[in-house]
């Protein structure tokens, strides 16, 4: 399936096409859609949904089935480590009492940096900007976004009438890990217990069961027609547009200290102000 890409030029255009998105939470009164902001690396690099795990093994090291036990292996290996030295460091959030649940500690760990198969979205158009265009000047910035409702009655197709909620209640490992045969199942996480910086990002995620695949390819697949198009959607940020659109969010309080309360964002914001001055002319 192709994506859907706009290329935004200014921030006027930008407000234009995110108003219809406001407009149906609004009649809806529901977050329906989730954004995710990244910037590739490199120019004219094409960058996937690619959970922080899988962008830990290159691509195609390895026969499928033996990438991903190794992949396996290593989550797995990662779980323990965490949840035996955790309570070395006595922060709020650490979900003690689902001690066997990765599902419950995947978002805890990603937080403090543990690569996990999650991917990050926000319900919030503002801040997935912020993530397209805090750093790399020089690339273009990267908004991905789509209805997360449209995938309910393709996922309870695909695995007879089983609802994302029900899937997700059963116990891990039937719901998850060992089921990757079965085809994709993929499911926006909203309910979990946050952490100060997810609560202010809005943050939520997605999951797949297959820890392999990237999860535009994981939505696609779940679509099964491809002639419905993919419900996905990309809007690319001019790299010349980064620095107004910073100072704009600035304007709206959204920087990396009210996104990353504390003293991580303290020092964000400051570095982005100096990104940001630096660009500007002598006065």
């Amino acid at each position: 399936m192709c994506v859907l890409q706009t290329k935004i030029r200014c921030w006027d255009e930008f407000l234009r096409i995110i108003e219809p998105h406001l407009e149906k939470c609004r009649q809806n009164k529901r977050m329906d859609y989730l954004y995710r902001g990244q910037e590739p690396p490199a120019k004219d690099s094409k960058w996937t949904l690619k959970p922080s795990l899988l962008r830990c093994f290159p691509d195609n090291t390895a026969p499928d089935e033996m990438r991903t036990r190794q992949m396996r292996t290593l989550e797995d290996e990662a779980f323990r480590t965490f949840k035996a030295k955790a309570h070395l460091f006595p922060v709020p959030g650490i979900p003690w009492e689902s001690p066997n649940c990765p599902i419950d500690w995947w978002p805890f760990m990603q937080h403090y940096r543990v690569p996990t198969r999650l991917l990050d979205w926000t319900f919030s158009p503002y801040v997935g900007l912020y993530f397209a265009v805090r750093n790399l000047y020089e690339n273009d910035g990267e908004l991905w976004f789509f209805d997360k409702e449209v995938l309910k009655a393709p996922f309870e197709k695909a695995h007879n009438g089983q609802t994302p909620t029900e899937w997700l209640e059963q116990p891990f490992e039937a719901s998850m890990a060992r089921k990757a045969s079965e085809g994709p199942r993929i499911y926006g996480l909203f309910s979990f217990k946050h952490t100060e910086r997810l609560h202010a990002q809005q943050g939520a995620f997605t999951l797949c069961n297959d820890i392999t695949l990237d999860h535009d390819k994981a939505i696609e697949e779940l679509m099964g027609d491809p002639k419905q198009g993919s419900p996905l959607e990309k809007y690319l940020i001019d790299s010349k547009l980064k620095p107004e659109i910073l100072v704009r969010l600035q304007q709206m309080n959204i920087t990396g200290a009210s996104l990353s309360p504390g003293m991580d964002g303290l020092g964000m914001s400051i570095a982005e102000r100096l990104r940001v001055d630096s660009r500007s002319s002598p006065g």
